[in-house]
């Protein structure tokens, strides 16, 4: 959204520390009806961000239909998101994930590959994530 790139380099030097990229596909209409839990996924994806902080990678990917960036930099600020953002303006990066609901987490693990996507991740997340940045570690 501030127009900084955002580059997730899978194949790094062997030597490099790899860190997966968790990914929250959400919308900036939130909250809505149509989007159950939606606060308290986003809610759930910031406290992640913080404690894992470096140890992962984190971007969130807004979906761009119905709305302006304003609006798009309201949802920012209320929910108070400080990850990299996409502003996702003809969903196609929900299509190329094949995301069809959000919040949507995705975890693109160090090799380059999905290996965790729900939408229902509120219990899920954590584990899997801990359980990633252990095996980061003993690379």
């Amino acid at each position: 959204m501030d127009g900084e790139l955002f580059i997730f380099e899978p194949k790094a030097e062997p030597r490099q520390k790899r860190k997966p990229l968790v990914i929250l596909f959400s919308d900036s209409l939130c909250p809505f009806r149509h989007l159950p839990n939606c606060a308290a996924k986003i809610t759930e994806f910031n406290r992640l961000a913080a404690k894992y902080g470096d140890s992962v990678q984190r971007l969130q990917v807004v979906k761009g239909y119905y709305v302006d960036e304003s609006h798009v930099t309201g949802y920012l600020q209320k929910f108070s998101i400080k990850v990299p953002t996409i502003w996702d303006t003809d969903n196609q990066i929900f299509a190329d994930y094949q995301v069809f609901s959000n919040p949507y987490a995705v975890v693109v693990n160090a090799a380059g590959q999905i290996d965790f996507r729900q939408n229902r991740f509120i219990d899920k997340l954590d584990t899997y994530l801990e359980k990633q940045v252990k095996n980061t570690l003993n690379q």
